[in-house]
């Protein structure tokens, strides 16, 4: 967010030639990221592999189609990892759709965010002419 503040280039890059921003976070991803900004074009040229854009004007692009479309949904790598509970574990790549749920994946795990919905309203029983709400039903299906 600094470079967006400070009205400077974002780099974007092909993930194939930079493996270490996907296994670091924070000041780690930062000197990574500044290393390929610089490694790249001396190894490989800038075409193919990186594209520099206004950090500013992608930021407010996302913001107008969040306001225009209700998403991407959008969240923050670091903030992520720096107050995950399972920081002991590994680190968090990603996120389900909506952001609510990160968890550590690895070659060998994967997370996963199971949603389901119950029509509470199909738990009540009219006993008398009185609602009453059948916990034991529910019981049962949860």
């Amino acid at each position: 967010m600094d470079r967006v503040r400070e009205d400077q280039s974002w780099t974007l890059f092909c993930p194939k030639y930079v493996p270490k921003l996907k296994e670091t976070f924070g000041e780690e991803f930062e000197k990574w990221y500044k290393h390929y900004e610089e490694e790249i074009p001396k190894q490989l040229g800038h075409e193919n592999y990186m594209k520099k854009v206004s950090a500013r004007k992608l930021w407010n692009d996302l913001l107008t189609t969040q306001i225009e479309a209700g998403m991407p949904f959008m969240t923050n790598k670091d903030t992520a990892n720096y107050t995950s509970n399972q920081k002991n574990l590994g680190l968090i790549r990603s996120s389900n759709l909506c952001v609510e749920v990160v968890e550590v994946t690895d070659e060998n795990t994967i997370s996963s965010c199971n949603l389901a919905s119950i029509a509470l309203d199909e738990y009540v029983d009219i006993i008398n002419g009185v609602p009453v709400y059948n916990h034991q039903r529910l019981g049962e299906v949860t």
